[in-house]
């Protein structure tokens, strides 16, 4: 009988009490940040109905193909990450450290691209002074503070990766991370939605 190439599936252990408590904070917070998000979204709605026209007059319209990058970039991040995380759970932890570092790189591009969004729009003459352009800031700062807190804490995962500290039985951190960086990609789609296609 020939030998086969088959990948080993760990299965996940059920959390333990520690392990359990930071799901419930992580799953707490996420909670607070999607009222928040919403919240925002939601006043962001209510402006747009209220005006005549949208953009303002004094607005512009927004540049599509860097969003568009931005976009690009935090999808293919937050697929690296799970990768990643895929790979742990079959019980290949020494892939992980290539999907984090990609998942690091293509959110360093992400901001990059934020970046260079908000300076190509001042320079336009996109500026505080509508209810556009405010609305605007407002939601990407909040978005982009968020950003600069998930990618801290990917960095912080790094030295455990490297170490092959994570695997499919200790992995609570990767994962919770993880998720939180999958929310954060979610919440640009749908600001990414509400600014460039609607």
């Amino acid at each position: 009988m020939g030998t086969s190439s088959e990948v080993v599936r760990v299965r996940r252990l059920p959390d333990s009490d520690a392990d359990g408590r930071k799901s419930l904070g992580m799953s707490l917070f996420l909670l607070s940040s999607t009222m928040a998000f919403g919240g925002l979204l939601l006043l962001y709605g209510i402006l747009r109905a209220d005006a005549p026209n949208w953009p303002p007059p004094g607005g512009r319209v927004l540049p599509l193909g860097l969003a568009s990058a931005a976009t690009a970039a935090i999808a293919g991040s937050s697929a690296a990450l799970h990768l990643g995380y895929r790979a742990l759970l079959r019980a290949r932890a020494p892939l992980l450290l290539p999907w984090l570092l990609a998942a690091i790189c293509l959110g360093l591009l992400f901001v990059a691209l934020e970046i260079a969004l908000w300076l190509q729009l001042w320079g336009a003459g996109f500026v505080l002074g509508n209810r556009h352009a405010g609305a605007f800031y407002t939601l990407t700062s909040f978005h982009f503070a968020h950003v600069a807190i998930a990618l801290g804490l990917l960095a912080w995962l790094v030295p455990g990766a490297l170490r092959q500290r994570y695997h499919a039985r200790e992995n609570v951190r990767v994962r919770l991370v993880g998720r939180f960086w999958h929310f954060l990609g979610i919440n640009w789609l749908l600001l990414f939605a509400a600014f460039f296609l609607w």
